[in-house]
């Protein structure tokens, strides 16, 4: 007989990948107290990406859990340990605590997954981190409160729907409802695109056609071939990301909100059979179709989202944004290399280009990051690798490559994308 918490898990991997017609939907799906006064809940965030503790309750006892925050989907999800830990019953309610709110989720909308622990991937096959992550908690649950999410202070602030104040510039939200997936209309030229508010994405990335128009009477914003610095979070052999196109938009509108220096990652069109797709606008096309309101170009992420205080009241379907400081329009001055992430171990995915030219010489796809500056880069985390190869433009950083078991060290230069 087949696993059922396998079985719901393999479910769930599907859910991940974009491809599955068939997702529950969130509404309803979750009780929680008649008040919640203002609950702080502390954040941990690494390479752009939120975690916080929450806590699983079952027959068994409770578990805290290290859980990702992420906004671009609707379900959540814990590692199968926890479930087992915690004396889960199939089939039954799902009891959680979140800064201490306790909260009933049907059991058709959380699930389990395999158990990873670090260097391995630990979330979908997608992200990783150096901590022990055991779940994902995403908008199917946020959406019965109202939150307040601010990078700066590292925190989340969960209360009940119409009760947080309203600090900053009102921008109105869309709504899908089953997901509890929000997005904003950003302005473009003039033109409006409805973006996804993403936890999720430490950065942003634009369908491949949408990145085409935005370059095709503005060429000049190009910044450069393949992902670099916090544009390569996937850190996975796919062109989508290693062949992105660098965009710097010099001004850009969030409801009526100006955003100057505004960079996006442009994904290249060919998705490389990741998710068992070939051509990235697939990709979009079903993550809409399952996840969201409707016809959003992108995941809107954190190099734009942690300059700003952000409160979302999903009930009246506005957002307010504190801004906290500008957006560095030299983010991503480093070293131009895009990476791969497999167990730990960084590879040189490609050598970045700025107008038509190679970046850097003498490295090679494949090539294993040995050592930045004389410092080994084994265990480091996301932050760590591209902190290490940050600097000015024409800074130079000796890193230490290990090609097929030979080591080489190159001086490698700064270029200001």
């Amino acid at each position: 007989m087949r696993n059922p918490l396998l079985t719901a898990a393999i479910g769930l991997f599907a859910l991940a990948a974009h491809a599955d017609d068939d997702i529950p939907s969130m509404e309803g799906k979750f009780t929680i107290p008649g008040k919640v006064a203002p609950t702080v809940v502390p954040l941990v965030i690494e390479g752009d990406q939120i975690y916080f503790e929450a806590e699983m309750e079952g027959p068994k006892g409770s578990r805290k859990v290290l859980s990702n925050l992420n906004m671009g989907h609707g379900f959540s999800a814990f590692m199968m340990r926890v479930f087992g830990d915690v004396g889960f019953v199939p089939h039954s309610p799902i009891h959680l605590r979140i800064g201490g709110v306790p909260i009933e989720a049907a059991p058709d909308v959380t699930a389990p997954i395999p158990d990873v622990d670090p260097p391995g991937r630990q979330l979908f096959d997608t992200f990783f981190a150096t901590h022990k992550v055991e779940g994902m908690i995403e908008s199917g649950v946020l959406q019965n409160f109202d939150i307040a999410l601010d990078y700066s202070q590292k925190t989340l602030t969960l209360a009940s729907p119409g009760t947080l104040p309203h600090d900053g510039v009102a921008v109105p939200i869309r709504l899908k409802p089953e997901t509890g997936v929000v997005s904003v209309d950003v302005t473009v030229d003039g033109k409006v695109y409805p973006m996804v508010i993403d936890t999720g994405g430490p950065f942003t990335w634009v369908r491949p056609g949408t990145a085409e128009a935005w370059l095709k009477d503005h060429p000049e914003r190009n910044r450069g071939t393949g992902a670099v610095g916090e544009a390569n979070y996937w850190m996975k052999d796919t062109p989508a990301e290693q062949e992105g196109t660098i965009i710097r938009l010099p001004e850009a509108k969030i409801g009526p909100m100006s955003v100057a220096n505004f960079a996006v990652l442009g994904t290249d069109p060919r998705m490389g059979g990741v998710y068992g797709m070939d051509k990235t606008e697939a990709m979009y096309e079903n993550w809409q179709k399952n996840n969201t309101p409707g016809g959003e170009v992108a995941w809107l992420g954190a190099n734009v989202l942690k300059h700003y205080r952000v409160t979302i009241d999903y009930k009246a379907h506005m957002s307010w944004w504190k801004k906290i400081d500008d957006i560095d329009p030299h983010e991503l001055d480093q070293v131009g290399l895009s990476f791969i992430y497999d167990k730990g171990v960084y590879s040189v995915g490609r050598v970045a280009t700025k107008d038509g030219k190679p970046t850097v010489s003498g490295v090679e796809k494949g090539d294993k990051v040995v050592a930045v500056d004389d410092v080994a880069a084994t265990g480091w985390s996301r932050d760590q690798l591209l902190a290490a190869l940050r600097g000015k433009p024409g800074d130079i950083h000796r890193v230490t490559f290990d090609r097929g078991g030979k080591t080489l060290t190159l001086s490698l230069p700064v270029t200001a994308f």
